[in-house]
């Protein structure tokens, strides 16, 4: 079997394929290179998303994503179910879990970031009793942007500023850009293998040459919030507590690594009342950084190459005992897509006046409506003659040409300027 063969060249790697008989159902796929780097390299935070695949048979692709130190993605796990549904993402969840916590002493509570769709929500909270569930950003920006129309970026930055990339979860669709949407079911699999492969050891032979404590991403952080922080009142109250006022009056303790303002605790970098209160004792602030950014953890994550699983090592067709038919997938009209659908939050085409260009949405269904009761009109005049004439046709077909090309040539958003104050000056240039 495959599955024994991926799991021979690559010790830990949990990879399960479950089909109804005669046809595939759903498959898991998790290197033992990428679980360790988890566990022994990355902060316990996980991002789950699922996105459609772009192929003959359709399907839906699951995935698990990281960010090692430097805020890379560090993709953990995925998988390919038939739908996005709650038995779907329990099982995935739940095979998830058994690869985490089954052979290894991991004991950290990891908390995860999705869209929050309904089935994900009540799959969390079934197999990850203790661990909390937030918000993708991206999700919860488009959901804004429905009923508050530009405001979206706005409110994302308002409620995290530089911090929103750690909110945002698109692991499962860069997967997904990572194969051609002719490539068939199972094959997918040594594509993920094949990228998965060449990222860990670009990036483990990119940290040797970093001489550095923090990653660089990190200390371009940490630099930024040292700017920030040279403005600000610093008060001591004892070695390790501190007062910094800003707008608002800051506690900080060293010790703890806190601050009233709570980012220390929430992004693991010192916030910029921490900074000015360990300038106060001249220490090297980078000391007081999470380990999670550090190189030393980059390394870990890194350490463990993926090894390749030659098509010697696999069972040839000859030899296969279950051949398994794709997924039953509903085929559309047409010609086959090769791009996603984009959400209807974004890229909005705006409507604009055929004659002064300005931006007015509701104009096309006014005028419509305008269009239509004037023919209703003309049409009830003539339905209401006892004799038709000549003239009469003449008329009806007078008094449509005449509402068309008025309200064409007049649009109903330019009213208001000949409707205003006389004694204010008015551009009307028809």
């Amino acid at each position: 079997m495959v599955t024994d063969k991926v799991s021979a060249t690559n010790p830990g790697s949990v990879v399960t394929i479950e089909n109804d008989g005669e046809r595939f159902k759903h498959a898991f796929f998790s290197f033992g290179a990428c679980l360790l780097g988890f566990k022994h390299g990355c902060r316990p935070l996980l991002f789950i998303d699922g996105t459609h695949l772009l192929a003959k048979y359709g399907g839906i692709l699951l995935g698990a994503t990281a960010k090692d130190g430097n805020e890379g993605l560090f993709h953990v796990a995925f998988a390919i179910v038939d739908n996005e549904n709650d038995e779907n993402w329990t099982w995935f969840l739940t095979t998830l879990r058994e690869a985490l916590y089954g052979k290894d002493t991991y004991d950290k509570i990891i908390a995860f970031i999705s869209d929050r769709s309904k089935g994900l929500v009540n799959a969390i909270a079934r197999v990850f009793l203790s661990s909390p569930h937030g918000y993708c950003l991206q999700h919860l920006e488009a959901n804004f942007m429905k009923t508050n129309s530009g405001l979206g970026k706005a409110f994302a930055n308002a409620m995290l500023g530089s911090n929103r990339q750690n909110c945002e979860c698109d692991g499962a669709r860069c997967i997904r850009m990572w194969q051609s949407p002719s490539t068939p079911g199972l094959k997918r699999h040594d594509i993920y293998q094949f990228k998965l492969m060449n990222m860990l050891a670009e990036r483990r032979e990119q940290c040797n040459n970093w001489g550095t404590h923090l990653c660089p991403e990190i200390r371009k952080k940490v630099e930024q919030i040292v700017d920030e922080s040279h403005f600000l009142r610093v008060g001591r109250s004892t070695d390790d507590t501190y007062e910094v006022i800003d707008n608002n009056n800051n506690a900080v303790g060293l010790q703890s690594r806190s601050g009233s303002c709570r980012r220390w605790e929430v992004h693991g970098l010192p916030c910029k009342h921490a900074c000015v209160a360990i300038m106060q004792i001249d220490t090297n602030i980078h000391s007081y950084v999470a380990d999670y950014f550090t190189v030393e953890w980059y390394h870990r994550a890194y350490a463990n190459p993926i090894s390749p699983v030659p098509d010697s090592d696999k069972p040839s067709d000859e030899n296969r005992q279950l051949r398994l038919r794709p997924l039953i997938s509903m085929k559309q009209s047409g010609r086959l897509r090769r791009e996603r659908i984009g959400s209807q939050a974004f890229d909005v085409r705006e409507l604009h006046c055929s004659q002064c260009r300005e931006i007015e949405g509701g104009l096309l269904t006014l005028t419509v409506l305008v269009l239509l009761s004037g023919w209703l009109l003309t049409f009830y005049f003539l339905g209401s003659l006892d004799v038709l004439l000549p003239s009469h046709i003449l008329l009806t077909i007078g008094g449509v040409i005449f509402h068309t090309s008025a309200w064409y040539n007049f649009p109903l958003h330019r009213i208001e300027k000949y409707t205003g104050d006389i004694s204010e000056p008015k551009d009307l240039d028809v």
